[in-house]
């Protein structure tokens, strides 16, 4: 039977996010109260390789990328949008959030260990105003960073932090990689607090390919098996197998969610789920998301918060709430 395909309307308004002079946009967040966050910085990430994939290039990235020199933070909430600087430098290729106290978070996604010296301070928070508060060390191998609204810091990292890299898991247990169960909380202090373990019958994490950080705790989404997984604020952890395989983004409201991207020529497909008792995420619908002007998705940046779907578009930013979503 063929699938039915949903048209996904974004809400009407459309977030600017243009660059200060001289500046160019580093890394993109949204707040888990829905404030969306741009970092700019001096200098750009170089492009993409031919024949690299873009996983490839990612890791790539995140091992040599240049640490910017001067950077600040566009803030655009539900009162507008102001501007931040931030005590330089920052780390390499990060990521960026803020805690519900307004202190700002910015982490980059690749951190070395030294039997000499330890590890690297891969983590910087900042208070609302941008003076820098202290370091923090959250690892290597990073692949999302997501705050809930208790403070807690929740990181998911890719196969090189999960297995080791630039140093880590050379040097006995001091250097086990922070992100070994491939999903880890964080007090705001860097102390880790929490470690993933995979519930009865699912293998454990190789890459995490998506995290989402809503009012009810987390979702995570996985290789090897791709489950849709829910991680409580009480601990409680419950999974649905799925058949979509290398989405990069998630969204739900706890009954339904939706799976953006997948390998090859499905990068921008987008699929519809419902979760079922029987810890199944059965898909019921295609889903095609329309930005305006025709702009392409291929190149867009896309982030699950909640249970909206967050498109970023050039300077553009677009919102898809999954309560517009007809039903399947």
């Amino acid at each position: 039977m063929t699938r039915p395909t949903l048209e996904w309307a974004h809400e009407p308004e459309v977030v600017q996010l243009p660059p200060p002079p001289g500046l160019v946009a580093v890394a993109t967040g949204v707040t888990v109260n829905g404030a969306i966050l741009r970092l700019f910085a001096t200098k750009p990430p170089p492009p993409r390789p031919q024949g690299r994939t873009h996983r490839q290039h990612e890791a790539d990235l995140r091992a040599r990328a240049l640490v910017p020199d001067h950077a600040v933070l566009q803030i655009a909430d539900g009162t507008g949008r102001r501007e931040v600087p931030l005590a330089g430098p920052i780390p390499r290729f990060p990521y960026v959030d803020q805690l519900p106290t307004g202190d700002i978070l910015v982490v980059g996604a690749r951190c070395r260990f030294s039997g000499a010296s330890g590890p690297e301070r891969n983590a910087r928070l900042h208070d609302p105003h941008g003076a820098l508060l202290r370091e923090l060390t959250l690892g290597d191998g990073i692949a999302k960073v997501q705050v809930d609204h208790a403070g807690a810091i929740w990181v998911s990292y890719f196969d090189e932090g999960i297995f080791g890299n630039l140093g880590w898991g050379d040097g006995g247990a001091a250097s086990q990689p922070l992100g070994f169960a491939g999903l880890a909380r964080f007090d705001d202090r860097g102390n880790k607090v929490w470690d993933y373990e995979p519930p009865p019958g699912l293998d454990e994490m190789a890459d995490c390919y998506a995290l989402n950080v809503g009012s009810s705790g987390a979702w995570a989404y996985y290789y090897t098996d791709f489950p849709l997984v829910h991680l409580s604020t009480s601990g409680k952890v419950r999974a649905w197998r799925t058949d979509v395989k290398g989405g990069r983004a998630i969204v739900t409201d706890g009954w339904r969610a939706i799976v953006f991207g997948g390998y090859g020529e499905e990068r921008t497909a987008c699929v519809a789920l419902r979760l079922e008792d029987g810890e199944r995420a059965r898909v019921v619908a295609d889903v095609t998301l329309r930005l305006p002007d025709g702009a392409s998705l291929a190149s867009a940046h896309v982030i699950g918060c909640g249970d909206t779907l967050h498109v970023f578009d050039g300077e553009r930013a677009h919102r898809f709430r999954l309560g517009a979503l007809p039903p399947a």
